[in-house]
């Protein structure tokens, strides 16, 4: 196994893994893909690319050939070749503008709804529970991720985990792993979100202090 179990917790409510960030930073430095699984078979999505709506994996159709025969896996594996060096995949689950905006380094976008429709990439049906392969997920906060990542462990993927905190921890400790038009952006206003909710928890303890303060020398008078 290419990753210690103590970088990996599972709670016992989730059936999937977790992971922290520093995790994923290990991973992005001690991995680098020669060939990246993201941009491997990536041209503009076609039929076959995934599973699609109301389709099974034995009868998507390809846009070369048109026909029926061929399945997803084979036809991932002619578009994506030996998948042997690649370690992990991370998936951003939010919608892909928002993905657009910025994300964590190396990530694909994969937006959570595609989960219940049946509808999934090549590169997850080629990793899908293979030994040492790690399908990575995250999204905005735990609120909105966790749901995504018990529902993909129960279409089968047993080899999911989850990236605790989402993309809103990870920015506040590895700004440096995100890639995007608006990284700075959104790492600055987290700061400066930082700072106002800090500059009122001081306050609010402050006028606590006054409160307590005036009511014991009250009670001394």
């Amino acid at each position: 196994q290419f990753i210690s179990d103590q970088l990996v917790s599972k709670r016992k409510s989730e059936l999937f893994k977790r992971v922290k960030g520093s995790t994923i930073v290990k991973l992005l430095n001690q991995n680098p893909q020669t060939e990246s699984i993201y941009n491997l078979g990536n041209e503009p999505e076609q039929q076959g690319t995934g599973v699609e709506d109301n389709q099974s994996v034995a009868s998507v159709k390809t846009s070369m050939t048109q026909q029926s025969s061929i399945t997803a896996v084979t036809y991932a594996t002619d578009m994506l070749g030996d998948l042997s060096e690649i370690d992990f995949l991370i998936l951003d689950l939010r919608e892909e503008d928002e993905y657009k905006r910025f994300h964590v380094k190396e990530a694909h976008s994969y937006p959570g709804t595609s989960i219940s429709r049946d509808k999934f990439l090549s590169q997850m049906i080629m990793m899908k529970n293979k030994e040492s392969k790690m399908i990575i997920v995250y999204h905005t906060d735990e609120r909105n991720g966790v749901p995504y990542a018990g529902l993909l462990f129960q279409k089968g993927y047993d080899n999911v985990y989850f990236l605790s905190g989402g993309i809103e921890e990870f920015c506040k400790k590895f700004p440096e792993y995100l890639e995007g038009p608006e990284k700075e952006k959104y790492v600055n206003m987290k700061k400066k979100r930082k700072k106002i909710t800090f500059y009122f928890r001081v306050m609010s303890e402050i006028a606590t202090f006054g409160v307590i303060s005036v009511e014991s020398r009250k009670q001394n008078d």
